[in-house]
């Protein structure tokens, strides 16, 4: 029997009843609902690659024009920069034949020369440097451009990289 003073349950047992009451408090669980917490998963797509062809005719074109301009400035090294020049020519033609092969859209037309003019310094040893610095940069592009390209157009760009590295070896 009870004694007057004395409720029902021991004290072993209201602590078991508080401990685990309080457990799930202490987790942050809610055991009588849902949780007010709600995990979204959002998933996007990553967008697709940018086709670096057309930047890197551009880029072509413009170190045509500071090749030009540096030939106009430089008439003792106008025979290394006219083989250079050739060479970077048949790279803007083969650049131009892929982006119609595999777009059917024709590169848009080269700029008239009133804005094709472009100033090279005067010294030689600095109209070779950028030159030089024009095929480390190129360089760079086409190895870049590797990364995210077909296999055909890794190709032409290994080939044109590798032949622009030849421009650096002999403009050193």
């Amino acid at each position: 029997m009870n004694s007057p003073g004395t409720s029902r349950f021991g004290r072993r047992t209201f602590l078991l009843a508080a401990g685990g009451a309080a457990l799930p408090l202490a987790a942050a669980c809610n055991p009588f609902g849902s949780s007010t917490r709600a995990t979204t998963t959002v998933t996007a797509d990553a967008p697709p690659p940018v086709d670096a062809l057309p930047n890197l005719i551009a880029t072509t074109r413009f170190h045509l024009v500071r090749i030009d301009a540096a030939i106009a400035a430089d008439k003792t090294a106008a025979k290394q920069l006219t083989d250079i020049r050739s060479d970077r020519a048949e790279h803007l033609k083969a650049l131009e034949d892929e982006l119609t092969r595999t777009s059917g859209v024709t590169s848009p037309a080269a700029p008239s020369d009133a804005v094709q003019r472009v100033e090279v310094p005067q010294d030689p040893v600095d109209i070779m440097a950028l030159v030089r610095s024009d095929a480390a940069n190129d360089q760079l592009l086409f190895n870049d451009a590797l990364l995210t390209c077909t296999p055909f157009r890794a190709a032409l760009y290994a080939t044109i990289s590798a032949c622009l590295a030849s421009h650096r070896a002999v403009t050193a």
